[in-house]
């Protein structure tokens, strides 16, 4: 695992390290250093559609392998789709545990390792748009196990 610097941005250009760890923590999840490279390249619809499952299976716990194995074609194999999910998964559990989150905070920490825009802006849609409070009054921590934020 990578460690990250959070580096100041917008306030004056002042460039100085924030006290402040990623929301994602203070290792860069390797699933996720892995999935840039990937994203890059990966037409943003077909995100869209993994992210769609993503937040699917945090609401229910179900992910149905025959819609998840429709999305491989040429351009996407098996393995980075599973890459690209599992990458997509922690970044929503982790931003999702923390109550406390802002949309800036989660958008920056996303610009700093350099995530495609387009793939930032449907991230931040799934944590803090309108189906923000379906996923975090569902979210499952283990087996049959779900925690409750209100």
């Amino acid at each position: 695992m990578s460690v990250v610097q959070v580096m100041g941005g917008g306030r004056a250009g002042s460039g100085l390290v924030a006290d402040r760890t990623p929301f994602y923590g203070a290792k860069l999840p390797e699933e996720v250093k892995k999935s840039i490279a990937i994203l890059k390249h990966l037409n943003p619809d077909v995100f869209r559609k993994i992210l769609k499952l993503v937040v699917q299976y945090l609401e229910t716990g179900v992910l149905e392998e025959e819609s998840f194995l429709q999305m491989t074609s040429d351009k996407l194999s098996e393995n980075n789709l599973r890459l690209i999910f599992a990458a997509t998964m922690v970044l929503l559990r982790a931003a999702l545990r923390l109550p406390n989150l802002k949309s800036e905070v989660f958008i920056d920490d996303l610009k700093q390792i350099k995530y495609p825009e387009q793939v930032i802006v449907d991230l931040n849609s799934a944590v803090f748009g309108s189906r923000y409070v379906i996923v975090h009054v569902t979210l499952p921590i283990g087996p049959g196990m779900y925690v409750v934020i209100f």
